[in-house]
């Protein structure tokens, strides 16, 4: 087992990481892994902030949609 880790350790410093950025790593791994975390790529998160923001303006913004659901109140 700690001869897997320090293989591990050796590759990725050959990769370029430093030591305290594998400690750093970890910490977020520890941290994300006890959460359900789903990663998306930034793209997809602005398409659909965008489509639900233009959903909301076209409800706002529709006369057959009750004024207290348009926030006319």
């Amino acid at each position: 087992m700690a001869g897997e880790g320090l293989k591990l350790t050796t590759e990725l410093i050959k990769d370029g990481f430093e030591p305290s950025d594998l400690i750093y790593f970890w910490r977020l791994y520890k941290i994300l892994s006890s959460m359900d975390v789903i990663p998306m790529p930034m793209k997809l998160i602005e398409e659909v902030c965008t489509h639900i923001i233009s959903t909301l303006i076209n409800l706002s913004n529709d006369d057959r949609v009750p004024s207290e659901i348009r926030g006319g109140g």
